[in-house]
């Protein structure tokens, strides 16, 4: 039983060892770096590989050694940000420029409506207007509710139009 003991605690102490053991990438061995732990290196080049995204850095320097495939991968990207931030602008400007909305007034349904609810009389001069001048009461030109509609003589809307 105790030969078994201390075989089980053997193998415990083992299984930790082994799990960190350093796994290198394809095309990789392990190696020494400058400071003499063990490292990925490239076979070709002899540069340092992390073991994780297979990146390859300088041995010496440290910095990052990019090949001609991730460099086009990166032009592309930076590319494709310029390219999304350009369309967000442009679609930021659109957004910011006015709104050109026309305006309706009211129907000649509608002002006849008025006429008739004023006894064919402007509303402020209670006269018989020449011509008919329609006018927001609320003088809010976006409320063209027909209870916001008076009928003036044009001298009438002048002087509210004017005040």
């Amino acid at each position: 039983m105790k030969p078994l003991g201390v075989l089980l605690a053997l193998a415990l102490l083992i299984i930790p060892l082994t799990a960190d053991a350093l796994k290198c990438p394809d095309g990789a061995y392990i190696g020494l770096d400058n400071q003499g732990k063990e490292a990925c290196r490239d076979i070709d080049t002899n540069q340092i590989i992390d073991p994780t995204t297979g990146l390859m850095f300088d041995s010496q320097t440290g910095l990052l050694i990019l090949s001609d495939e991730q460099i086009a991968y990166i032009v592309i990207g930076i590319i494709l940000i310029i390219a999304i931030f350009a369309g967000i602008t442009k679609a930021s400007q659109k957004k910011s420029e006015p709104e050109i909305v026309k305006r309706h007034g009211w129907s000649e349904m509608e002002k006849e409506e008025v006429r008739i609810r004023q006894d064919g009389k402007c509303n402020m001069c209670h006269k018989p207007p020449p011509r008919w001048e329609y006018d927001h009461i609320d003088e809010n030109r976006d409320n063209n509710d027909l209870n916001n509609c008076q009928g003036l003589c044009p001298n009438c809307h002048s002087v509210k139009t004017n005040e």
